[in-house]
């Protein structure tokens, strides 16, 4: 079972949460470009199952997690029991981190 999870965060500056996520996971995330997101972090590959965004779609500003649009920046983690020590330093930090929604689901072939 693989479990996704969504967090919202209300601070709009994505440098300063960059470098939060970056001081509770002892990691250093890299800057990334996607047509679709546009600018972003995620933790360097394979590990890259983490992602700071805006919560707008850069195509055409429309809000890409429709349910939370009082969230400026969301971060996902993809299977979040892969590296439970990093999921636990995100959730300890729920001043900051909201979790809004947790999807789990089976893999093909599994």
């Amino acid at each position: 079972m693989i479990t996704d999870v969504l967090f919202g965060i209300k601070n709009e500056d994505m440098e300063e949460i960059k470098e939060i996520l970056e001081d509770i996971l002892d990691r250093e995330l890299q800057a990334r470009e996607g047509l679709h997101m546009g600018e972003y972090y995620s933790l360097p590959f394979p590990e890259d199952y983490l992602y700071l965004r805006h919560n707008a779609n850069i195509e055409d500003g429309e809000i890409e997690e429709e349910e939370f649009p009082e969230y400026p920046l969301i971060l996902y983690v993809e299977d979040a029991a892969k590296y439970p020590e990093y999921f636990a330093a995100i959730q300890a930090r729920s001043d900051i981190f909201v979790r809004l929604r947790t999807n789990q689901w089976q893999p093909r072939g599994e």
